[in-house]
């Protein structure tokens, strides 16, 4: 990522499935950043207003939407994140992104046009260290 912009990724607390706010072919910027004055942050429940699917295989999440109707609702809690996250994650890398997963020299990749998603969160055997 170029300095001055950033990738957002969410979940719909509708219907669990995972989505990314997209403008099209702009990008968005640090200015949308909670701490500079915008609506998105890590836990930060916010509604996108009306949006538009836009994404192709594997980039299934991508939505179109208009920042002028950005409206943060509110942080969750931390127990109600996590809640969240455990409801959507998946145990291996193929439930998140569909058989079309190859490994690569340096991990893995999926072909443009194929696989499930391009987003997803990863439940691990073992916690992290």
């Amino acid at each position: 990522m170029q300095p001055g912009y950033i990738c957002v990724a969410g979940i719909n607390v509708q219907d669990n499935e995972h989505i990314r706010p997209v403008l099209g072919r702009a990008r968005l910027t640090v200015d949308m950043l909670a701490g500079n004055g915008g609506a998105f942050d890590v836990g930060r429940l916010v509604e996108l207003g009306r949006t538009q699917p836009s994404g192709t295989a594997p980039e299934t999440e991508d939505h179109t939407f208009d920042p002028g109707r950005l409206v943060p609702v509110r942080e969750l809690s931390p127990g109600a994140f996590w809640k969240l996250l455990t409801a959507v994650s998946c145990d291996t890398l193929a439930d998140i992104f569909g058989k079309d997963l190859k490994a690569q020299r340096e991990g893995c990749a999926v072909d443009e046009g194929k696989g499930n998603a391009s987003l997803g969160c990863l439940r691990t055997a073992t916690p992290p260290s």
